[in-house]
This record gives C-alpha cells, structure tokens and sequence, in this order.
C-alpha cells in the first residue's frame, strides 16, 4: 500500500453533463467511484459489460472473456485482466493489468435494477501512483466515456471515440 492510498485527495460528488449523458463521480482515499443511470434492465447491461461482441460495439476492438471466476479478459487496446467475482446481471469485480495504465488495480462494476433501469456503479481501486488515481477520479478518464458509451449503446444512441468524446468534453 501507499502513501496516499490512506489520504483523501477529494471528497465529494462532482457531475458531468454532455450531451444529455451524465456520470457521477466520488473520490475518496485511493477509491475512484463512478455512477450512471441506464434505460436498460441490469440483464441487459450485465450482456453489454460481458459479452465479446456487444463490448466491440461501444467500449473496444477484438474483446476476448473468459467469464468465470478465475477467467481472463483483453482487448485490442491492452486492458487485460482476471475476474476474481462474477455474479450474473449484479456484480463483476476483476483486475486491470493495462501495462500503461492503474497496472495492478482492481474494478467493480455493481449494477442495480430502478424501476426498469439499471444503476450502474464502477469503483476503481488499488492504485500504485497517485497519477492514475488522479486521472480515473477526472472527468475526462476513460471510465466517463465508457459509462456514457455504454448508456448510449443500451439506449439506441450513437457511441463516440474516446478522442472525439474528449475533445466535446473540454470544449
């Protein structure tokens, strides 16, 4: 453990509106939490989340899963891992080993069904440099963008490139 893995860097929720998307996010200690609600049933968006074909359709290229505990996880754009808990259309807890990238840390994704909608919450932890806790906490990483491509994929609208998302973002 680190340092500033028993520090708050921010407390508190901070929103980010773009095009009618919008994705909550708390940073507390070396925890990054993220939330979006999605216009999908959690079955749904436990499909979008796990299968191949649909995630190369909103979050990467050439995705590959192995979904059982133990299983692997990569993709065409280095984010590889393990699943260390799978339960069906409510939880996936597994490592992100993108060597460029929070190497070494640990996602959850729970996800909560409302009334026909899907509560969808990422938690980002076990970082190894504060920079990578930084960036994840920002509103500009790449689990903003993946929550808001995911809620557009489920919800019939266009999914963007992360450059294109980013540069709407900052403007």
């Amino acid at each position: 453990m680190t340092g500033f893995e028993s520090k708050v860097l921010k407390c508190g929720a901070k929103q980010r509106s773009g095009v009618g998307l919008t994705v909550k996010t708390v940073v507390s200690g070396g925890l990054v939490l993220k939330e979006v609600t999605i216009s999908a049933t959690p079955s749904r968006t436990f499909r979008a989340l796990t299968e191949p074909s649909q995630l190369n359709g909103w979050f990467t290229h050439a995705a590959e899963v192995d979904l059982r505990v133990g299983g692997r996880y990569s993709n065409g754009d280095h984010d590889q891992g393990k699943f260390l808990e799978v339960l069906q259309n409510k939880r996936l807890r597994f490592t992100w080993d993108n060597p460029r990238h929070a190497k070494g840390s640990v996602v959850e994704i729970l996800l909560t069904g409302r009334k026909g909608k899907t509560l969808a919450t990422l938690l980002h932890y076990g970082f190894h440099r504060r920079s990578d806790l930084e960036h994840y906490g920002s509103g500009t990483s790449g689990w903003d963008w993946a929550l808001d491509n995911l809620k557009a994929h489920l919800e019939g609208r266009r999914v963007t490139q992360y450059e294109t998302w980013l540069s709407r973002t900052r403007a």
